[in-house]
């Protein structure tokens, strides 16, 4: 499976996109809102997700599935089965 990112070039701010998808299931806005020193240059609104994760009280779930383990490990071991198309 390939993961597309695309840079939008636009006058919106990342709110007022999101604002767009945020009434739909598993979105996700990770706003760069610091613009001081160039910090906040990118902002990055995610949807349609073909994976889910979560992690509550060492407890981590992907896809439905409860599993005790070190949810950084475990996202990176899942995280090698995909690319990213640019």
């Amino acid at each position: 499976m390939e993961v597309g990112i695309r840079e939008i070039h636009t006058s919106l701010n990342a709110f007022d996109i999101y604002s767009l998808f945020g009434h739909k299931t598993d979105t996700v806005l990770l706003d760069s809102s610091r613009d001081k020193d160039g910090l906040g240059k990118y902002s990055i609104i995610g949807l349609n997700p073909f994976k889910k994760v979560t992690y509550k009280n060492g407890v981590m779930t992907q896809d439905g599935a409860m599993k005790s383990v070190d949810p950084f490990k475990a996202l990176n071991r899942t995280l090698q089965n995909y690319t990213i198309k640019k």
